[in-house]
């Protein structure tokens, strides 16, 4: 009976230690604790009493595979030897780092230094097609009818007869500078043909691939996401500057959709400086404003480049705040021509040291603030109490924007001459004359009934006086000339005033209007520093005189500046 119970107190003690997890692990081993606490001093030998000591035959005690290099160091705070455990591996690795195969400063305020490095390793499945292009390149195309082709890494190979045919017109087309419609893998196809054969014209391949993702974007949105980055690729390898004729809306594309968008910011014009700036470098976008509506969005525009450019031209000496001291470098390294069709004695490594604007802070803060002060003064001219929370601009900066911005600002209405322009404009709309095409046909039914109205009323006059009527006849015309062509726009606005009178009005002005002429942004600017205004007062003033001259302006404003209004090209060029 007792040794029931004592299996039975065993199995309880059993199951309960299943639960013990303290009793699965392994026992710690307990180290026995010094009871001495006294210090000692510690006396470190200078620097010259480090020595490597050799062996008895003055030769180098040989190191094992897995020994690590050891690295001696002074250190500067204790005039003691820092000792730095290095692995072996990496320091043969430090030692026998690549060499680039090109390395050049380009003439950029963001990109200061690009290190191109041949691909490291050789793969032939590509070769084939990089020969066959270059017996291809001067091969010319024929006018055909286009066919319809489908690859996912197209190659000539793949295509038939009919298919390499239109290819070759649809290449012919591009060169020439026009963009035939046709089908995205030969898009693809002639991309891949150019980052090829980079001993062709550079200038020529950088042309037609901007042309391929200017013209097929639309139909082919995939094109963004390599085209970009592509451009970007063969014109730092093969030491070529962005391209510089790019509307601000296609830079400002190329720049959101390519890895290093500082490449594409600066271009030929300073406004591709000031574009970056409003697309990435701001946290705040006035576009999404409530007060920027349709009919205000083009004073927003104008008057946020304003005061961009004012304060970048006062905050440093070449008006680009990106080359401001300050701004430390970033460093990327990709792999060029990323997903495209490429052999491997043409893909590169590069290696870029830049200025990276958008992920300066205190740009970003500065730029916001700028846009939303700039904000404030359009929102205070249109008569808007609500004001945007402007952070920390300096007085110096706003003193600057209320400058260059007061001018331009739209001339505040009070309530009571707000209402009555709306009460003029809906009265006068009552008596608008409906718009509606010239139609010769009904034009001849309306005289017509001119004449019927007519003959009508000498009826009427004939059977109370016959006497009168006799001796004034009516005789219908049997054709009148109708005009088949209206007067052109510069004829009916042609200046009233005489040549001497324009050429002694506009001399002051004469080389900002040649720059206007031309489109020359750069060059307006530099003709208004001579003048010591800006080149929005000098256009204005320019305006106001030429309203005085011909009762018309002269200029409009343009992406790079302003230029004259085509009505008026003929009779400027020809008064100056």
């Amino acid at each position: 009976m007792a040794d029931n119970r004592e299996k039975q107190r065993d199995r309880e003690d059993e199951l309960d230690r299943f639960w013990d997890i303290d009793a699965l692990l392994p026992r710690r081993r307990s180290f026995a604790r010094s009871e001495k606490t006294d210090a000692h001093e510690l006396e470190l030998p200078p620097p010259d009493a480090v020595r490597v000591q050799e062996s008895a035959s003055d030769q180098p005690i040989p190191k094992r595979e897995t020994e690590q290099t050891v690295i001696h160091s002074v250190s500067s705070v204790w005039n003691a030897p820092v000792h730095h455990l290095v692995n072996p591996q990496s320091a043969v690795q430090r030692n026998s780092a690549p060499k680039p195969d090109d390395e050049y400063a380009p003439d950029c305020a963001l990109i200061h230094h690009v290190r191109v490095f041949r691909w490291k390793s050789s793969y032939q499945y590509y070769e084939d097609f990089v020969k066959t292009a270059e017996k291809l390149q001067s091969v010319r195309g024929v006018p055909c009818q286009p066919v319809k082709f489908f690859s996912y890494v197209p190659q000539y190979a793949q295509m038939t007869r009919a298919q390499f045919g239109w290819y070759l017109w649809f290449r012919e087309c591009v060169r020439r500078g026009e963009y035939p419609e046709t089908d995205y893998s030969y898009v693809l196809l002639y991309a891949y043909e150019i980052i090829n054969l980079p001993q062709a014209d550079r200038q020529e391949g950088q042309r037609c691939l901007l042309g391929l993702w200017l013209h097929y974007r639309e139909a082919y949105r995939q094109l963004d996401s390599y085209l970009p980055d592509w451009i970007c690729d063969y014109s730092l390898i093969h030491h070529l500057p962005p391209p510089a004729d790019l509307g601000a809306d296609a830079r400002a594309a190329l720049m959101q959709r390519c890895g290093l968008k500082e490449f594409y910011v600066g271009g030929n014009s300073e406004d591709g400086y000031l574009q970056a700036l409003l697309t990435f470098c701001s946290n705040y976008d006035y576009q999404k404003s409530k007060f920027c509506t349709e009919e205000n969005l083009p004073l927003f525009r104008r008057l946020m480049l304003t005061s961009l450019r004012a304060v970048t031209t006062h905050l440093s000496e070449d008006g680009k705040l990106f080359s401001a001291s300050g701004m430390e470098d970033s460093k990327l390294t990709r792999d060029a021509y990323s997903g495209a069709l490429c052999s491997y004695r043409i893909k590169r490594k590069l290696e870029v040291a830049y200025c990276s604007f958008s992920r300066s802070h205190e740009l970003r803060f500065l730029i916001t603030d700028v846009l939303k002060y700039t904000e404030n003064k359009i929102r205070g001219a249109l008569g808007v109490r609500s004001k945007l929370t402007v952070y920390a601009l300096p007085v110096n900066i706003r003193e600057l924007i209320d400058g260059c911005v007061g001018p331009l600002l739209p001339k505040r209405e009070s309530p009571g001459e707000r209402r009555q322009r709306e009460a003029d404009r809906a009265y006068a709309h009552l008596y608008d004359v409906p718009k509606a095409p010239l139609n010769l046909s009904h034009a001849a039914e309306i005289e017509q009934i001119s004449w019927d109205t007519t003959q009508k009323l000498v009826d009427a006059f004939a059977e109370e006086s016959p006497e009168k009527c006799d001796e004034m006849p009516v005789q219908k015309p049997e054709s009148l000339p109708i005009a088949t062509e209206l007067p052109t726009v510069s004829a009916a606005l042609e200046p009233e005033a005489g040549e001497d009178d324009v050429r002694r009005t506009l001399s002051p002005y004469r080389r900002f209007l040649q720059a206007a002429l031309s489109e020359n942004g750069a060059e307006q600017r530099l003709a208004a520093k001579e003048l010591g205004k800006l080149v929005d007062a000098v256009a204005e003033e320019i305006n106001e005189l030429a309203a005085d001259l011909t009762g018309d302006v002269l200029l409009e404003d343009a992406d790079a500046g302003y230029r004259v209004i085509d009505d008026y090209r003929d009779w400027l060029i020809e008064a100056l």
